[in-house]
């Protein structure tokens, strides 16, 4: 071959390399691109973790709950204030299960704190959401907080009080306290026991004479709102 055809071919591969190392850069930056927005704006799906069936009836009482007291089911979520999975559930799926479950009296959502050691301000975020139950608000702090994912900093703690009408006096004893913090070390004790680890979890079960939940279901993550009307329409026939 030619010195001008060796040059020719360099040239060309050359070229080769360059496109596709450029296309290669592009689909990964779209990747990265699409991993933020699906954390930020709520599709990322959370990642399963197998959780067994508890064996004995959970307790709800004085939990955060929403519902009407004849609802022969109840929805338990263990979650993370600071966990984008839990913010996809709190602001596209919960919703859809309050209307379609909650409203007409098929069964009660329940919140329980499950702040994992990785997430900093968790704590913080679920004890001034205790706080906020304390005076009636429980709920509406808990759509706050989620409403606006990675604001969980303390004084933003206190402009989310504000903002859902809380007498911010009240707000700073309680939070002072402790015994927010101890409700909330309560919910984690009990999600170790029951080896939850990650959240959002679902317990989806019956409720028993004494209100206690049996737990009939188990779904680990923000899955689709299928996985959630197939389990509830099911045990809804099996009590029917």
């Amino acid at each position: 071959m030619s010195e001008t055809g060796s040059t020719a071919a360099t040239a060309k591969w050359r070229t080769v390399f360059d496109v596709s190392t450029t296309l290669a850069m592009v689909v990964l930056a779209a990747l990265i691109v699409w991993q933020g927005r699906a954390r930020f704006f709520g599709t990322a799906p959370a990642p399963a973790t197998s959780v067994p069936v508890p064996k004995s009836p959970i307790s709800i009482a004085g939990k955060p709950t929403l519902g009407k007291s004849t609802a022969r089911l109840a929805i338990v979520i263990y979650s993370d204030f600071e966990c984008p999975y839990c913010g996809v559930a709190a602001r596209t799926m919960i919703p859809t299960l309050v209307r379609d479950y909650v409203e007409p009296g098929k069964a009660v959502l329940v919140f329980k704190n499950l702040p994992l050691p990785s997430h900093t301000l968790a704590t913080a975020a679920a004890v001034a959401a205790g706080c906020a139950g304390d005076q009636g608000k429980f709920w509406p702090m808990h759509d706050h907080l989620f409403a606006q994912p990675g604001r969980l900093a303390e004084s933003e703690l206190r402009s989310a009080a504000g903002q859902v009408g809380l007498d911010l006096d009240r707000f700073e004893v309680c939070r002072s306290a402790g015994a927010a913090l101890k409700s909330v070390d309560a919910d984690r004790s009990e999600a170790e026991s029951l080896k939850i680890t990650g959240t959002p979890t679902f317990i989806l079960g019956t409720i028993e004479a004494d209100g206690r939940v049996r737990a009939r279901e188990i779904v680990s993550g923000a899955k689709p709102i299928t996985t959630f009307r197939a389990a509830l329409d099911r045990l809804l026939a099996e009590r029917s």
